[in-house]
């Protein structure tokens, strides 16, 4: 089965190194979780926070609208839930909509 390449794997390693830099210069030396969607953001989430020069937390959720079938029930499940407290915290939440806007 054919794939077509949007971005090369070159384009998009130099992408996630361009943010890590600038969220470590954002955020200057404070702690900064990291909630990634799972399961098409943790990839991404593993990468980028390899080039954050900072202290992070990395934490992941799971949600679904889906349930079992293939269209959207019109309202959000969270299957798996944040293991800490990130109240008064920075984050960052990933999704994987969200990744390719940053890209």
């Amino acid at each position: 089965m054919a794939v077509d390449v949007y971005i090369s794997t070159e384009d998009l390693q130099k992408r996630i190194k361009e943010l890590g830099e600038q969220i470590t210069k954002d955020f200057n030396g404070e702690e900064v979780t990291v909630v990634g969607v799972l399961n098409g953001a943790f990839m991404f989430v593993a990468d980028l926070i390899r080039e954050m020069d900072l202290p992070v937390v990395m934490e992941f959720i799971k949600a679904s609208s889906y349930g079992d079938g293939t269209e959207s029930k019109g309202s959000v499940d969270i299957t798996l839930d944040l293991q800490k407290d990130i109240a008064g915290k920075m984050f960052w939440l990933l999704k994987i909509s969200l990744i390719l806007a940053l890209l």
